[in-house]
């Protein structure tokens, strides 16, 4: 059996911008405390004075809610989770649409088939786009029909799939530290060049050409084609996923006004808007390189792409400075936008690149790969346990959705 979400659903609530935040007060929950997963992080917490929150039995969080992000870039919008008891007061911001189920909707089975919703790509597809961001409509989300077994058949599917989430949390932290590694790797050899293994700092664009993505309009967009490169491709662990998103433009466009903007073999990209703060306060970043399997392929809005431009330029150490340090701290400077972090060769063109001898950079890479290749040994990765996640959701709610 299916239903119309709306007639769920027994209470939905939006939000005001709260503006200035305090030390201690509310706690806020923003679109960063909410991973694509729909799990938490709190490592970044904001606090809005209890005075500025007028009506705070309205906008206030309590166990079994259920928050759909409603207004983000054009990939993460339709990112939901569900509140748990934090312990504390708390309330959601203005990008969020508060949901509280009736009592035939479980709120965490909700959760899941949003994320199911999500991976598949409905919202993307449904909301409205402007410059930097996208919303999806109360009324769209409303529309939606939601298998609905019994209630405790709900609570099975649901407690299934948050075992999965919890192994995708650990892969996560296990990530992390591969960063962690990899910076720490490129942050060794930058100590090594101050005993003069190093040349000197260069203009970034004296060393690696880029081009960022052309703005490619909604009415362009073809069922068939040539894939347009869009920023949920490129994934945290640096590959390239083309099945995250389905855009395309014709091939007649493409290899036409568009030529000068497909994707050769080997380029690195990296997305360029809606980038996070870690934890550190620093911008992190991802990239991939382009294979053949990947082509033909075209550059969209907000997604950047490099080549070598001068001798002893190598990509491989290029990915490897993205996440340096040197990097971070210089683009973390630039780049525009509050919740949506966003920078673009205008920013990358005023950075400089301490660039190493040719046997340092060498052996960087060689360390480098051996780093990745462990990593890749013990899989699964990020995104493929997404993956897995992602099709297991699928089986439990798709014989519902036939039903």
């Amino acid at each position: 059996m299916k239903k119309l979400l709306g007639d769920l659903i027994h209470e939905a609530q939006s939000c005001f911008a709260f503006g200035q935040s305090v030390i201690d007060g509310v706690l806020q929950i923003r679109m960063n405390n909410v991973r694509p997963d729909g799990s938490w992080d709190f490592s970044k917490e904001r606090f809005v004075p209890p005075d500025a929150v007028s009506n705070m039995k309205k906008y206030a969080l309590r166990e079994g809610d259920v928050l759909f992000n409603a207004t983000n870039s054009p990939e993460q919008v339709g990112k939901s989770a569900y509140v748990a008891n934090h312990g504390k007061d708390a309330v959601f911001s203005n990008h969020f649409l508060r949901l509280r189920t009736s009592g035939d909707l479980d709120p965490k089975y909700l959760v899941h088939y949003l994320g199911s919703q999500f991976r598949k790509g409905v919202f993307a597809a449904g909301c409205k786009q402007w410059v930097n961001q996208a919303t999806f409509s109360a009324e769209r989300l409303f529309s939606l029909e939601i298998p609905l077994p019994p209630l405790e058949e709900q609570r099975h599917i649901a407690a299934i799939l948050d075992k999965g989430r919890a192994l995708q949390v650990l892969i996560s932290r296990r990530e992390k530290a591969f960063q962690a590694i990899e910076e720490s790797l490129y942050a060794a050899l930058s100590e090594q060049g101050r005993t003069a293994r190093f040349s000197r700092a260069f203009d970034f664009a004296d060393v690696f050409w880029l081009q960022e993505g052309p703005g490619v309009r909604n009415w362009q967009f073809t069922a068939e084609g040539v894939k347009l490169l869009n920023v949920g491709n490129i994934t945290p662990d640096g590959k390239v996923n083309l099945e995250k998103t389905n855009r395309h433009i014709s091939e007649e466009e493409a290899f036409g006004r568009y030529s000068h903007f497909l994707v050769d073999e080997g380029d690195l990209l990296m997305p360029s808007s809606g980038i996070p703060i870690d934890e550190d306060g620093l911008l992190r970043t991802r990239s991939a390189f382009a294979s053949a399997e990947h082509l033909p392929l075209c550059m969209n809005t907000s997604t950047t792409r490099f080549k070598p431009k001068m001798a002893g330029a190598s990509l491989l150490f290029l990915q490897g400075w993205l996440q340096s340090r040197e990097f971070r701290a210089q683009i973390t400077k630039l780049v525009t936008g509050s919740a949506q972090k966003n920078f673009g060769p205008s920013h990358l063109k005023q950075l400089q690149i301490t660039l190493p001898e040719p046997s340092a950079q060498s052996e960087f890479e060689e360390k480098l790969n051996k780093i990745r290749g462990l990593r890749a040994s013990l899989s699964p990765s990020v995104a493929e346990a997404d993956r897995l996640i992602g099709s297991v959701s699928h089986r439990l709610f798709a014989g519902r959705e036939h039903e």
